[in-house]
């Protein structure tokens, strides 16, 4: 049936009656105070006594509900039904039928206590029960914003912040603040209590290196771990980038690298030369006072600008060079291919002042000399020698001695050689003076007789 209008407490309202089977509907168009006994009471209040809109009482004592329904084609039907269960909480429940007994159709809950569950029992204020994992392609159980722009969803373990299908920046605290993880007070833009994890591990490692990155006025600075694949072990590098540009590189057995990938424990390379004003590779002390600079081959001891004593072993020790006559040391020499032949382990260019030499001899000592077989010129051969070469025998010349120098060993071997056959020379013209003064004594008796 339907009423086309009404008049009631002098006012107009337009209600239409539809009775379909069991149910009783009411559209009411424009209303004053109506009251209808329905089983229950239907109250609407637009001017009049009580604060009620709109008032439902049920003669169920389990239960009050609204049911809401929707026809949109033959054999197509679509219910929503409000519900004030026993325990007094509020439900909202949706199901292509009759049948709202499954929990499954529970799809919001309001507790008598202000919490509210979606897909829930209530335990929080918000309470988002079952949902969809937070991914690229799956929305999660909470999500904010458009799902073609950028939007942040959760789920039970994770915040996911997304752009338009693609991963996006998760920010936090931008205009101000602190985030503080296992700590109530932060003091800092970030503060954590407790240990923190960064990165995979094997199984779900980022690539080739995993990083953190540290902003600066001028610069950043990245502080990461390089994986270097298969079963080869992970190192740390701290460096200007997001990659290993060896700043400074750590390896898990405990090498040491500045600047380069290490290849001993401690390993630096560097682009500068050590000067009186350059630092070379490595410095130890006060640039501005006494120090010692080194680069890849030299180690320079500095007073400010200025060169300073080196001390080796100092207070005690031994220094041992070339210990396997392996190498050449050089005093005064700045190019190593001046030094001389490989037989000499040390080479001096200027002087040098000590006050004791011991030579070791590996030739033999001329006492050779003595023995009766030695074949010693005559006096007058030596001299004959002499005047054609301008030197002793066995002696080298001027042009020797300027263009190789003396070797002092060798040269004392035949300098003794010398002496010892001066010495035979002495004798022998010893024994002829001895001869000669028996003669001259034996022609002064002579001649004495004769007088």
């Amino acid at each position: 049936m339907k009423l086309a209008h009404l008049i009631f407490q002098e006012k107009t309202f337009f209600l239409d009656v539809f009775c379909n089977q069991t149910k009783l509907v009411l559209l009411i168009v424009s209303l004053c105070c109506l009251s209808i006994d329905l089983g229950g009471q239907v109250k609407i209040d637009i001017e009049g006594p009580g604060d009620q809109i709109l008032r439902i009482k049920s003669t169920d004592t389990e239960r009050s509900i609204i049911d809401l329904f929707r026809v949109p084609g033959p054999g197509v039907r679509t219910n929503w039904r409000i519900l004030n269960d026993l325990t007094g909480d509020l439900q909202i429940l949706y199901n292509t039928n009759d049948e709202y007994v499954t929990p499954g159709n529970i799809l919001m809950r309001m507790s008598e206590f202000g919490n509210v569950g979606i897909g829930a029992f209530p335990l929080a204020k918000l309470h988002l029960g079952n949902g969809n994992a937070a991914t690229l392609t799956e929305h999660g159980h909470f999500m904010i914003g458009t799902t073609t722009g950028r939007n942040l969803i959760f789920d039970t373990d994770e915040i996911f912040a997304r752009n338009n299908g693609a991963p996006g920046n998760l920010i936090l605290q931008e205009d101000g603040g602190n985030v503080g993880i296992g700590i109530t007070v932060p003091s800092q833009p970030l503060e954590v209590n407790g240990d923190v994890t960064i990165g995979g591990g094997a199984d779900n490692h980022d690539g080739d290196t995993e990083y953190m990155v540290i902003h600066g006025e001028k610069d950043s600075w990245a502080l990461g771990v390089e994986n270097q694949g298969g079963f080869l072990p992970t190192d740390f590098f701290i460096g200007k980038s997001t990659t290993p540009d060896q700043i400074f590189h750590l390896e898990s057995d405990g090498d040491l690298g500045i600047g380069t990938q290490p290849w001993a424990r401690l390993h630096i390379e560097g682009p500068n030369d050590v000067s009186l004003t350059t630092h070379g590779e490595l410095l130890i002390g006060d640039q501005d006072g006494l120090n010692i600079a080194m680069d890849r081959n030299e180690i320079m001891a500095r007073n400010a600008e200025s060169g300073s004593g080196l001390f080796i072993q100092h207070e005690g020790g031994d220094v041992m060079l070339c210990g396997e006559e392996k190498g050449q040391v050089g005093i005064g020499i700045l190019d190593p291919a001046n030094l001389p032949d490989s037989t000499y382990l040390l080479a001096v260019d200027g002087k040098v002042l000590c006050e004791e030499v011991l030579v070791e001899i590996s030739t033999s000592w001329p006492d050779y000399v003595f023995e009766k077989t030695y074949p010693l010129l005559s006096l007058t051969d030596l001299e004959q020698q002499i005047k054609q070469t301008g030197h002793l025998p066995n002696i080298p010349s001027s042009e020797e001695i300027e263009n190789t120098g003396i070797s002092l060993g060798d040269m004392q071997v035949r300098m003794m050689e010398k002496i010892e056959e001066l010495t035979l020379y002495v004798i022998q013209l010893h024994h002829r003076n001895l001869q000669l003064e028996r003669k001259i004594k034996t022609l002064q008796e002579q001649r004495d007789t004769h007088e």
